[in-house]
């Protein structure tokens, strides 16, 4: 059978016409998780993703060879026949790397529960971790102000003149506010949603519907008033609420 060059095109790498063998359900190249059933489904992935690279090189070569200018007619036949089953083992190749890759989800889903545990402690280690660091890196700071502050006035009371002591600006106030922020925010974030679905679960709920006009449910509390009442963002309100909704069944 002779092969098009439409046919080659869908499986071969050629810069031109090169193909990723990555689906739009792709696991990227995950860092190690310390979770063995999921970190094992991932090197089974990544054995496969080395095993593909010669295949398609091979493949490569193959089509190189069956379009060549100089190829005999007697042999471009046999040659495209060879670029073809190259091509045909490209495509197994990726067929099976979307299995294993499928293979990761299901093994995640099936572990769904140890793995938000797992996910759980992760991020409280590193946290804690990261404000340790960001405490040190705060006393360090204040300790460079302090020397700025004292060398800037020693250096200005050695010319004679009386000089009044000033502390150095703090230049870096903002940037370690944001990162106390990208340290602490998830967690209070999480521990604010967790606080709303407890007030809605004791309360039945009784928070007014979305679009629906407050002065047909004067007996519900608006997202605002409970969000004040429980000191968390009205986002994070109407977000517990649309869950809590769908929890029980309720649009």
């Amino acid at each position: 059978m002779t092969t098009t060059q439409e046919d080659l095109n869908t499986t071969t790498t050629t810069p031109r016409h090169r193909r990723s063998w990555r689906t739009q359900g792709s696991i990227g190249n995950p860092l190690p998780t310390a979770f063995k059933p999921v970190d094992d489904t991932v090197q089974a992935v990544k054995r496969l993703r080395e095993a593909l690279l010669p295949l398609k090189e091979a493949a490569d070569h193959a089509y190189a060879a069956a379009k060549a200018e100089d190829v005999l007619p007697s042999e471009r036949a046999q040659l495209e026949l060879a670029a073809a089953d190259a091509a045909e083992l490209v495509k197994r190749a990726e067929a099976e790397i979307a299995d294993a890759m499928q293979a990761v989800a299901d093994t995640a889903r099936e572990h769904r529960h140890d793995i938000d545990a797992h996910a759980d402690a992760l991020r409280d280690k590193a946290r804690k971790k990261s404000a340790a660091a960001l405490q040190k890196l705060e006393q360090a700071e204040r300790e460079r102000r302090e020397a700025e502050s004292i060398a800037a006035w020693l250096t200005e009371v050695s010319t004679g003149q009386p000089v009044t002591f000033r502390q150095a600006t703090d230049t870096t106030g903002a940037h370690v506010a944001a990162i106390s922020d990208a340290i602490t925010g998830p967690a209070r974030q999480r521990d604010d949603y967790a606080r709303v679905m407890e007030w809605l679960d004791a309360n039945q709920g009784r928070l007014l519907p979305p679009l629906a006009a407050a002065s047909m449910f004067p007996q519900l509390m608006l997202p605002s008033e409970v969000a004040q009442m429980l000191g968390v963002e009205v986002t994070t309100v109407q977000a517990a609420h649309a869950a809590w909704r769908r929890k029980h069944g309720q649009r």
